[in-house]
């Protein structure tokens, strides 16, 4: 499943729709606009479950951190 389809299926309109969205769908990665979705990029980047593994001038990607006994 791409983001988009995510997107399609539930837009969500808050940080805690997307967070929730991102959790239901186990989604393990995450690349992002830094300029278009600046929000949900400050979000993530306090969400203790997530860590930037990338970040430019113009994107970020965010991995979900791996949580003890899983890969």
């Amino acid at each position: 499943m791409s983001f988009r389809d995510l997107e399609q299926i539930k837009a969500p309109h808050t940080d805690d729709d997307w967070l929730q969205a991102l959790e239901e769908y186990a989604v393990q990665f995450v690349v992002l606009s830094q300029s278009q979705d600046d929000k949900l990029v400050k979000t993530l980047q306090r969400q203790t479950g997530w860590s930037a593994d990338f970040e430019g001038d113009e994107s970020v990607i965010f991995i979900r951190s791996a949580q003890k006994g899983k890969r």
